[in-house]
């Protein structure tokens, strides 16, 4: 249910912007990955949806 919930936050996003943004490190160096449909978002674990939905404070303070 959380999971379906943070998608919804972030399909808003993707269809508000476009896009939403990943960012990953490889081999030290950090890159920006752009996603812009919801089939390559489901395929994120729960953990990277928490993450992108930090990285875009929609998370509530409480």
């Amino acid at each position: 249910m959380f999971k379906q919930w943070l998608m919804i936050l972030l399909e808003e996003k993707i269809e508000e912007n476009g896009f939403v943004s990943i960012h990953k490190f490889n081999n030290g160096k950090k890159y920006e990955e752009k996603i812009t449909n919801i089939e390559d978002l489901a395929q994120c674990n729960i953990g990277m949806l928490i993450s992108i939905v930090n990285n875009y404070r929609m998370l509530p303070k409480n």
